[in-house]
């Protein structure tokens, strides 16, 4: 109880820390002692409904905070509002960077109120039942589920949701119904399709998917088409704007940020050749589509140009399932990439004195997965599908 009480205290703070985007550094570091702070203080036991209020009670709190931390909530309600309104907001010299899906979910919500707010509380419902997913799938795994709660008061999720009204819940609950679906014998493959048209992960988990009725790709397709043709006239900017966002407002990856000053312009074809492979080991290495999403995202947070700091997500909750405890680091430290992103309005540090915070960042997490893959070569771990004491541990199961 006393970690829900402290995630609370923290919610309520960023209150009276004005304008997160005009205070970015007050605003990550309350972040980080949140994080940190979770991990210290005791945390509630109880699941059901209760795991439920206290991760909504977190993120509606986050509902009064002035100003976020990213422009792309703004972004997406005027994109939302041009959509409803008939036009099309892939035209024009700033071509939309949202995937069509993401608009048509949100268009509607601009004819309650034009603000963040519909969007906002659309993305804290996505976001619990995220919660849920991970505390069944815990349970199905046989798990301790503490995660759940992890996730549940960790700044990270309630950032995204009850903060930025972002659509990164929704990815992932649709890779986890897939997983889901796949661990019940059934298809998965629909709830794989259809997070792929929000988002880029669970397309990664078709391979390990589609033998189980592949005809639902058909209807993912024809669904695709449905939701692309009123926008054709866009032509190539429905694919150009979504690109663009992918290496736009980030930070750079793990093995960018430490290349590039050697090997300059070649770091990114080496980087997408190396990352071509090694996602092509992951699909023959794993069957279960949770390990393949665990290690597709970590590939991506490893050898992307830029990363958005929200796509952390995609890795941290595979990690959770799987067991691998060292991804919860860098989710904790993930607050502080915000004061690296280009569009961040500094007020203590200076865009020069900001650049070290990813080497920081990144080195810590290093260090402790390294550490953390080191004892799971001695010691028995839950680096597996299933229970620990199914198999031995390694980076790569078979």
């Amino acid at each position: 109880m006393i970690g829900l009480l402290f995630a609370s205290f923290c919610a309520i703070a960023l209150l009276f820390v004005g304008e997160l985007g005009h205070a970015a550094e007050w605003s990550a570091s309350i972040f980080l002692i949140w994080g940190l702070g979770i991990f210290v203080f005791p945390r509630p036991t109880q699941h059901g409904w209760r795991l439920l209020a206290g991760a909504a009670f977190i993120r509606i709190l986050l509902l009064l905070v002035d100003g976020g931390l990213s422009p792309d909530t703004q972004q997406l309600v005027s994109d939302a509002g041009a959509l409803w309104n008939g036009q099309n907001p892939y035209l024009g010299e700033n071509p939309s960077h949202f995937l069509p899906l993401q608009l048509w979910i949100a268009a509607p919500l601009h004819a309650l109120s034009p603000s963040s707010l519909p969007i906002q509380i659309l993305s804290i419902g996505f976001d619990l039942v995220l919660v849920w997913l991970i505390a069944h799938l815990l349970e199905v795994r046989q798990r301790r589920p503490d995660a759940a709660w992890v996730y549940a008061l960790h700044p990270l999720g309630a950032l995204q949701s009850g903060l930025h009204g972002g659509m990164d819940a929704l990815v992932m609950v649709c890779t986890l119904l897939a997983v889901l679906a796949w661990n019940q014998r059934q298809s998965g493959l629909g709830w794989a399709g259809i997070g792929g048209l929000v988002g880029g992960l669970p397309l990664v988990l078709i391979p390990a998917l589609w033998k189980r009725s592949p005809w639902i790709l058909a209807l993912v397709s024809l669904l695709a088409g449905v939701l692309f043709f009123p926008l054709g006239d866009a032509g190539l900017s429905l694919l150009t704007g979504p690109q663009a966002s992918l290496t736009g407002n980030g930070v750079p990856g793990l093995f960018h940020l430490f290349l590039v000053p050697i090997l300059g312009g070649a770091t990114t074809p080496i980087c997408a050749i190396v990352g071509l492979l090694m996602l092509i080991q992951v699909w023959l290495k794993w069957r279960d589509p949770v390990d393949i999403a665990l290690w597709s995202a970590t590939l991506w947070i490893v050898l992307a140009p830029a990363i958005d700091p929200a796509s952390v997500l995609w890795v941290w909750i595979p990690a959770m399932i799987c067991g691998v405890r060292s991804w919860t680091v860098l989710a904790t430290l993930t607050p502080l990439f915000y004061i690296c992103l280009p569009t961040s309005r500094l007020t203590v540090l200076d865009a020069g004195e900001a650049e070290w915070i990813p080497w920081v960042v990144y080195l810590l997490f290093l260090m402790i997965f390294i550490a953390e893959y080191l004892r799971h070569q001695t010691r028995p771990g839950p680096w597996q599908v299933g229970p620990a004491k199914t198999t031995s541990p390694s980076l790569f199961p078979t």
